[in-house]
């Protein structure tokens, strides 16, 4: 059945719609298709690079530029974040959640998760075997300490590490454990508009009203620029939405914070998806016989069920990722980048 996709300031009409937003956010689809090799960024409708971006080996002086029509050596415009807060979590746990365990994304008052029409089991399994042997790693950390208090409205950045020389003998999928990590400065945008260079993937409008939930900031489209080795891995995350609960109990490391139980959801559209396993690097998919046959199945199960750019034909898929996050440390960026 198709959907539109209800984000931050947009309504959706009585026959599934988008209407025009309200002070806007609403995606905003590329006018006659983009090129081979490029995707429709809906931020601002312009075509950007797809699937695995190599920007080579760059100079010291500056950083890889990846969501753009070429990726691209560039002279940061912004500061790299130096400090890091106390409060952060790191993801312990990652899951493709069961399919009635998804987030209501287009309005209608059910769960939107057909991501879990994939075989859910093993790409379960290939999270937990990434997460325990440190190939995973991913953070969150908030722009004021205590996930567990309520307050103000927070942001939540997220981050790509490794456990730091000092937690080596750390276990990272420990629940009780407290590590310590660098993370990866692919992680930001050093072409960021503020004067402290931001996060490609942060979650805005953080509040505690006894489970914390994100809208996504800024706008309704958030970048996940992954690092693979000194590439990039792209996707598009539309309308991505961060809940947790948190579980007061269970606090590991005094002053830095409580366990949190929770859930990402997003859209994703569904040529981004393909585009980015097909540029994968082979020996990561050798073990399922190739991209060509993960990109298969991806597109015989998957089939869109939500409407992002309103032209009335469903582009994107629903996506419920369920995590567990402990408190940990960022301790500095990582030494070998």
């Amino acid at each position: 059945m198709l959907s539109c996709l209800a984000l931050a300031a947009v309504a959706c009409s009585e026959t599934n719609e988008l209407l025009p937003p309200v002070g806007g956010g609403a995606p905003i689809p590329c006018v006659g298709g983009c090129p081979e090799g490029q995707k429709c960024h809906y931020l601002d409708g312009s075509c950007v690079h797809a699937g695995i971006a190599d920007c080579g080996v760059c100079a010291d002086s500056t950083l890889c530029s990846p969501v753009y029509p070429v990726p691209a050596c560039v002279v940061g415009t912004c500061a790299p974040p130096t400090t890091f807060r106390d409060g952060t979590v790191k993801l312990v746990s990652l899951a493709v959640a069961e399919e009635a365990r998804g987030c209501d994304l287009d309005g209608d008052g059910a769960p939107n998760n057909r991501f879990a029409s994939l075989p859910r089991q093993a790409l379960n399994d290939e999270f937990a075997r990434a997460i325990a042997t440190d190939l995973m790693t991913i953070l969150l950390e908030p722009s004021a300490a205590g996930w567990g208090e309520a307050g103000p409205t927070f942001d939540a950045s997220l981050w790509f590490g490794t456990l730091a020389p000092q937690s080596r003998q750390c276990s990272p999928e420990s629940v009780s454990a407290l590590c310590s990590y660098t993370v990866s400065r692919a992680s930001y945008d050093p072409a960021s508009p503020s004067a402290t260079c931001g996060n490609w993937l942060r979650f805005g409008d953080v509040a505690r009203i006894g489970a914390l939930i994100a809208s996504p900031s800024p706008g309704p489209v958030l970048d996940l620029v992954v690092p693979v080795e000194r590439r990039r891995w792209l996707l598009q995350f539309l309308g991505a939405r961060l809940e947790a609960d948190v579980s007061e109990a269970e606090v590991v490391g005094a002053g830095l914070g409580p366990r949190l139980d929770g859930r990402i959801c997003a859209a994703l559209p569904k040529s981004d998806l393909l585009l980015a396993i097909a540029s994968l690097p082979p020996e990561s998919v050798e073990q399922f016989g190739g991209s060509d046959v993960i990109q298969s199945v991806v597109d015989v199960l998957v089939e869109p069920d939500l409407d992002a750019d309103g032209d009335g034909e469903a582009e994107s898929v629903s996506m419920a990722l369920d995590w567990t996050g402990v408190p940990a440390r960022i301790v500095g960026y990582s030494p070998n980048e």
